[in-house]
């Protein structure tokens, strides 16, 4: 009889051993998780409107005659730690059932991804830094469908996209 209440004892405690060692397991890959979740989403809390279009120069159309989209992109002025961060940004262009993307990095080769800046198709692609505003040239094939809008999405350090922060609406240049 006592050693019955003694087996007892011991899966019970064994069973307590495995609930504790499976909770530590659960916990160090959860914790990780969540702690890396909330600081890539608080990483861009400080560049929600940090890029936006700019109708100052009319730009932000669609050329048809050379099949290009012509986007004027400005970075409002801000602290240098800031925009140190920043990599760069996709531009969405959108229709009412598709959409397509082309991402913008600072130092680029003109012609990736179809963006060249405009004014000077040879020149490395910049990103507009504290209050500068920069137009660029996103050429598509013919026969692309004729997208209506563009949306700005940010790209910080290590590549973590942020949300979009502007929509402008393209018309016929």
């Amino acid at each position: 009889m006592q050693r019955r209440a003694l087996s007892n004892v011991v899966a019970t405690v064994l069973l307590i051993i495995v609930t504790i060692t499976g909770v530590l397991i659960i916990a160090g890959i959860v914790v990780p998780l969540v702690r890396n979740t909330l600081a890539n989403a608080s990483s861009c809390t400080d560049y929600q409107a940090y890029f936006s279009f700019s109708d100052e120069f009319g730009f932000n159309c669609f050329d048809s005659s050379t099949n290009t989209y012509i986007i004027s992109v400005s970075a409002k002025p801000t602290t240098e730690e800031l925009a140190s961060k920043v990599e760069g940004f996709y531009l969405v262009f959108k229709t009412s059932t598709s959409s397509e993307s082309a991402e913008v990095k600072g130092g680029n080769s003109p012609g990736t991804n179809g963006i060249t800046m405009t004014g000077d198709s040879t020149a490395p692609i910049a990103i507009p830094r504290q209050g500068q505003t920069f137009t660029y040239n996103y050429t598509v094939a013919s026969g692309s469908p004729r997208f209506s809008k563009v949306e700005i999405v940010p790209i910080l350090e290590g590549g973590h996209a942020c949300t979009k922060t502007d929509v402008a609406e393209i018309r016929d240049c």
